[in-house]
C-alpha cells in the first residue's frame, strides 16, 4: 500500500503538536508527577487528524494502521483526555477519532497491516 509522502507528513505534525508530557513537581507529595500540557489549538489539530481519519482508504486502512505504529492512542489521546476530561469539546473529538481507529479491520486490511507500507513519493510523468 502507497501512502502519499505528505499525508504521512501531515499525520506526523498532527500528532506531534497536539501535546506533550512535561515533569512536575508536586507540592503536597514532594516528588513529581508527569502530566499531558495540549497546546492552545488542540481541538483544531485533533480535528484534522479526524478529518485525515475520514480520507482513509476504506479497504486498506493505512492512515489508521501507522497511527497504530506510532501508538498514538496511549501516547498522545488517552494521556489528553485525563488532562483535559472537563473540556466537552476535545473529548468528544476525541471520541469521534477513537470510534474511527475501533472500526473493524477488513480482511484486506489486516493482510495490509502484516506488510509494508510503502512512503515513497509518487512519480510525476515527464511530458
Amino acid at each position: 500500500m502507497v501512502v502519499d509522502a505528505r499525508v504521512l507528513d501531515e499525520l506526523l505534525l498532527v500528532c506531534s503538536v497536539i501535546g506533550s508530557t512535561t515533569i512536575i513537581n508536586d507540592p503536597i507529595t514532594g516528588g513529581t508527577r508527569e502530566e499531558f500540557v495540549p497546546v492552545t489549538d488542540c481541538l483544531n489539530w485533533l480535528q484534522d487528524l479526524q478529518r485525515a481519519l475520514r480520507r482513509d482508504h476504506e479497504t486498506y486502512r493505512p492512515v489508521s494502521l501507522k497511527l497504530g505504529q506510532w501508538k498514538v492512542v496511549c501516547q498522545k489521546l488517552l494521556p489528553l483526555v485525563m488532562s483535559c476530561r472537563y473540556d466537552s469539546g476535545l473529548v468528544m473529538t476525541v471520541c469521534k477519532i477513537l470510534v474511527i481507529l475501533t472500526k473493524p479491520l477488513s480482511e484486506a486490511a489486516i493482510n495490509a497491516g502484516r506488510l509494508t507500507i510503502d512512503i515513497k513519493k509518487k512519480k510525476v510523468p515527464e511530458r
